[in-house]
C-alpha cells in the first residue's frame, strides 16, 4: 500500500474514532462520562486509542474533564451538533452562500428562513391565520442585519423598504394608519404590508405606542379588516432584539410560541469573525436569486403521518419549556415551503426542518443535547458532525464568565437590597417628619418608635434581619398614618367652625350696619312737624302705607246719607302691621325698634334728646 493511502486511512480511523468518542459524550450529556473503562464500553474503543483520542478532542477544545473523574462534551461541541448533516442541503448555490455564516446555527435559522417565506407567499389564502416569525437575539455584530439583508439578496427585495429601524418608525408605519375624511374613517395600508419578507431591527428598543400599533405584522395572520376595508399581510416577520433570551419579555408569549428563536449571544466566539464573513458573503460569492412565482410547494398542508413525525420528533428533542413553546403547525408548513426550494421528499424536508429548528432551539437552552444523534441517522448519517474549532475557545472562557456572571449577581442583589432597606428606612422617616411635635402621648409614642425603627432598618446587614424589623414596624406605621388621618379630620373640623364663626360674624355685621342706617334715617325725620308729611316720608321707608276711605255702598245714594257715611268711613294711615295710629307714634316706635335692635346686635344705644321727641297726641316737639 502506497504512502499517501495509509495515510488517508489513518487520517480516516482517527476521525472516526473522534466521532465515536463524541456520540458517547453527546449522549451522556451534562453528566459526562468516567474516563476509562465507561468512556471505552460506550464508545467501543480500547484503552490506548480511547486515551488518544480523548487526548487529541481535549487539545481541539471539544471535551473538559471535570477534575480527574469525569469527561464531558463542551459547549462548542454541542453548539455545531447538526453542522454537515446531508439530508439538510437546500440546493448548491444556496448552501455555497449559507456556507459563509461561521455557525451552523445560522446557517439552519436562515435555511427556515428561506423555507418560510415561500410557504406564506404560496398559502396566505388557504391557511389565514397561525403563520409563524422569526426572531433573532443578540449584541451587535453577531450577524443579525446580515441574514436580513442575504434574504434580501436572495428574492431581490429593496433593502430600505424591507429592513427597518424601529427606533426610526413612527406608530402608524410599520402596519398603517386610519385616516379622517369627508365620509368618515379610512385605513392607509403600510407598503411593508404587500412585501414577502420584512425585518425590524432594535425592536425591544421602539417605544411602547410603536410597538402596540406595530404588532398587527405580529398576529400571524395574513388578511385582516379595518374601516371595512380587507388587508392583505403577506410578509414573513423577522425581528431583531439587541438583548439576550429575557429580551424576548416585550414580546407576546403566542409569537414567541410561533417563531424560530436564535440567540448569537450563545455562540461565543464562533461569531468573532463575523464581520469578515459578512464581506466574503457579499462581495466574494455568488448570492443565487429566487422568484416567488415560480416556486410551487408539493401540498397545502402535511398529510397526517408527516405532521404527526414533526410533532412526536420535536416532542421528544424539546426540553418540557421548548416544547410548551412550540408550535407543530407553525413549524409543519416550513416543511413544505422546505420542500418547495429542494423539490425533494417531503419526508426528508420534515426531518431537516425539525433539526434545523432544534438547532435553533440549542441556543437558548431548549432542545436536549443528543438530539442530532437521534434524527442523523434519519437523514442518512450515523455519527456527529465534527463542530467548528473555533467555538474550543468559548469553553476556555467558561469558568471565568461563569464567575463574572456570579460576581455581577452578587452586585445585583446587594444593589437591590441597599435600595429596598433605603425605600422602607425613607418611609418610616417621611411619615416621622409628617408627624411634626406631637402633644398627646400616642402620637409621641408612635413617632418614637418610628424613628428607632428606621434608625435599626439603616443599620440591617441582611434580608431576614431587614424582614424581621419591618415586620415589627408595620403595625406602627399603620398607626402613625390613622393618627395622621385623624389629625387631618380634626384640623379640618376646626377650620370649618371658624370658617362658620366668620360667616355669623359678618351676617352680624351686616345687620347691625342696616338697622344702624334705619335709626339714622328715622333721626332725619325731626324737622318733619306736618303729619301727612311725616307719612309719607315713613311710607317710602315701608314703615306706613295709606288706607283708602270706604266708598258709600249706594253708588245713587246723595245729600246728608252719603255725608254721614263718608265722615263714618273716612280714609286713615296705618304702621306695617296694618294698626290705625298716629304719624309720631309710628315714627317713635319704629325708631326704637331700630335702636334696640342695634343693641342686641353689639352696638351703642342712641336715644333721641328730650326736646326732639314728639308726642303721639299732636306730633309736635317738646321736652319730657
Amino acid at each position: 500500500m502506497r504512502p499517501e493511502e495509509l495515510g488517508a486511512r489513518s487520517a480516516a480511523q482517527r476521525a472516526a474514532n473522534e466521532d465515536a468518542v463524541l456520540k458517547a459524550l453527546l449522549a451522556a450529556g451534562e453528566t459526562g462520562l468516567r474516563p476509562g473503562r465507561e468512556l471505552e464500553a460506550a464508545s467501543g474503543l480500547k484503552e490506548r486509542t480511547c486515551r488518544e483520542t480523548v487526548r487529541r478532542l481535549e487539545g481541539k477544545g471539544l471535551l473538559v474533564r471535570e477534575g480527574k473523574r469525569r469527561i464531558r462534551a463542551t459547549a462548542a461541541a454541542r453548539a455545531e451538533v447538526g453542522a454537515g448533516l446531508p439530508g439538510l442541503a437546500l440546493a448548491p448555490a444556496l448552501d455555497a452562500a449559507l456556507a459563509c455564516f461561521p455557525a451552523e446555527s445560522q446557517r439552519a435559522f436562515g435555511r427556515l428562513l428561506l423555507s418560510a417565506i415561500p410557504a406564506r407567499w404560496q398559502l396566505a389564502q388557504s391557511h389565514a391565520d397561525g403563520w409563524g416569525g422569526f426572531v433573532l437575539l443578540g449584541p451587535s455584530k453577531t450577524g443579525k442585519t446580515t441574514i436580513a439583508k442575504f434574504v434580501c439578496r436572495i428574492f431581490g427585495l429593496e433593502e430600505r423598504q424591507a429592513i427597518r429601524l424601529a427606533l426610526e418608525e413612527t406608530p402608524g408605519s410599520l402596519f398603517g394608519r386610519r385616516l379622517r375624511g369627508a365620509e368618515g374613517y379610512r385605513f392607509e395600508p403600510s407598503p411593508m404590508l404587500g412585501l414577502p419578507f420584512a425585518c425590524i431591527d432594535e425592536w425591544d428598543k421602539a417605544d411602547e405606542q410603536t410597538r402596540r400599533m406595530g404588532s398587527g405584522l405580529l398576529l400571524g395572520k395574513t388578511v385582516a379588516e379595518l374601516e371595512g376595508e380587507e388587508l392583505f399581510v403577506r410578509p414573513t416577520v423577522l425581528l431583531c432584539l439587541n438583548s439576550d433570551r429575557r429580551g424576548l419579555a416585550v414580546l407576546p408569549e403566542a409569537y414567541v410560541r410561533r417563531s424560530v428563536v436564535l440567540d448569537t449571544g450563545a455562540l461565543g466566539s464562533l461569531l468573532e469573525d463575523m464581520d469578515e464573513a459578512a464581506y466574503r458573503l457579499f462581495n466574494g460569492t455568488a448570492i443565487p436569486r429566487l422568484a416567488l412565482a415560480r416556486l410551487r410547494l408539493p401540498a397545502e398542508r402535511l398529510p397526517e403521518e408527516l405532521r404527526a413525525l414533526l410533532r412526536s420528533e420535536l416532542k421528544a428533542s424539546l426540553t418540557e419549556e421548548g416544547w410548551r413553546l412550540a408550535d407543530a403547525e407553525a413549524i409543519s408548513r416550513l416543511a413544505l415551503g422546505r420542500a418547495a426550494l429542494t423539490r425533494g421528499e417531503l419526508k426528508q424536508a420534515v426531518l431537516a426542518t425539525v433539526v434545523d429548528c432544534l438547532s435553533c432551539a440549542a441556543t437558548i437552552g431548549q432542545a436536549q443535547p443528543d438530539f442530532a444523534l437521534r434524527l442523523g441517522p434519519m437523514l442518512g448519517v450515523e455519527a456527529p458532525l465534527r463542530p467548528d474549532a473555533k467555538a474550543a475557545a468559548a469553553e476556555a472562557n467558561r469558568p471565568r464568565e461563569v464567575h463574572e456572571r456570579a460576581l455581577r449577581q452578587e452586585a445585583a442583589a446587594g444593589l437591590a437590597f441597599e435600595h429596598e432597606r433605603e425605600r422602607r428606612a425613607a418611609e418610616l422617616a417621611e411619615v416621622r417628619q409628617r408627624m411634626g411635635r406631637p402633644g398627646d402621648p400616642e402620637g409621641r409614642a408612635l413617632a418614637k418608635t418610628l424613628t428607632s425603627a428606621a434608625r435599626r432598618l439603616r443599620g440591617c446587614r441582611s434580608k431576614a434581619s431587614l424582614e424581621a424589623i419591618w415586620q415589627e414596624a408595620v403595625p406602627y406605621l399603620e398607626g402613625a398614618y390613622h393618627w395622621l388621618a385623624r389629625r387631618e379630620e380634626a384640623k379640618r373640623e376646626r377650620e370649618r367652625i371658624e370658617a362658620d364663626t366668620r360667616a355669623a360674624k359678618a351676617r352680624e355685621l351686616r345687620d347691625r350696619k342696616r338697622w344702624q342706617e334705619r335709626r339714622k334715617q328715622l333721626a332725619a325725620l325731626i324737622p318733619y312737624e306736618d303729619e301727612q308729611s311725616l307719612f309719607r316720608e315713613l311710607q317710602k321707608l315701608g314703615l306706613a302705607h295709606p288706607v283708602p276711605a270706604r266708598t258709600h255702598p249706594d253708588p245713587q245714594a246723595h245729600g246728608l246719607r252719603r255725608w254721614w257715611h263718608e265722615a263714618a268711613h273716612p280714609g286713615y294711615w296705618a304702621d306695617r302691621h296694618g294698626r290705625r295710629k298716629p304719624a309720631p307714634a309710628v315714627w317713635q316706635e319704629a325708631y326704637m325698634d331700630a335702636d334696640r335692635a342695634v343693641v342686641q346686635l353689639g352696638g351703642a344705644t342712641k336715644p333721641l334728646a328730650p326736646r326732639q321727641r314728639r308726642t303721639p297726641s299732636n306730633g309736635s316737639a317738646r321736652q319730657t
